[in-house]
């Protein structure tokens, strides 16, 4: 399930990296990419985006087992391309603060506490049957 989606910026125009513990800053995605790179690119970057990252965990857990939740980090080069830089298995959430979206900053904290609930039930209901 894809649930929140912000963007980061260097302060310095330079700056290989966005990491907000390094000085980047939070933004809203659609926005922040609309401005960047006008709103047909940035409706086909969130695309991207959204796509890969639908696809990452079922691919992912069938390797390493339930993950329970994931941070996909993803560039996007000066012509629009997105590059898949990392994958978190402990995402951070600030971002999602930081960008003023109080409601996926909550939702980063509570979809992880249902999804242990969801497989716990599940776990049970195997058990007792």
């Amino acid at each position: 399930m894809v649930n929140h989606r912000a963007c980061s910026s260097s302060r310095f125009e330079s700056s290989l990296t966005s990491n907000l513990h390094g000085g980047g800053t939070a933004y809203p995605a659609q926005p922040y990419l609309s401005a960047q790179y006008g709103e047909e690119t940035a409706m086909k970057i969130i695309k991207t985006v959204y796509d890969v990252s639908a696809l990452l965990p079922s691919l992912l857990e069938e390797s390493f087992g339930r993950l329970g939740e994931l941070g996909i980090d993803f560039g996007v080069d000066p012509t629009g391309r997105v590059w898949l830089l990392e994958v978190n298995s402990k995402p951070g959430r600030q971002a999602f603060a930081l960008a003023g979206d109080t409601r996926a900053a909550r939702l980063a904290i509570e979809h992880p506490i249902r999804y242990a609930r969801y497989l716990l039930l599940r776990q049970l209901r195997r058990v007792n049957t």
